[in-house]
């Protein structure tokens, strides 16, 4: 999509949806942060002390920008 908004046939604001529409009906969506993962017992507890048991867990920490861990970037004048 983001090509597609660089070359102009797209909008920034088309690029993204609220998460409630693109979760699966099915999801439950806990809006909470993590205390403890247990993997032996399938089970998460939240920080508000809530246990959710569970078949299978992705976990999707984020991502953070580092360019200076990027070898070579000092020569590039468009990351400066």
């Amino acid at each position: 999509m983001f090509t597609m908004i660089g070359g102009g046939m797209k909008k920034l604001d088309q690029s993204y949806k609220p998460m409630k529409d693109v979760l699966p009906k099915d999801a439950l969506w806990l809006k909470d942060a993590v205390a403890v993962i247990d993997p032996k017992k399938n089970e998460v507890i939240t920080a508000k002390g809530d246990l959710v048991k569970y078949e299978y867990m992705v976990i999707a920490t984020g991502i953070e920008l580092d360019f200076d861990k990027v070898r070579g970037r000092e020569h590039l004048h468009f990351m400066r």
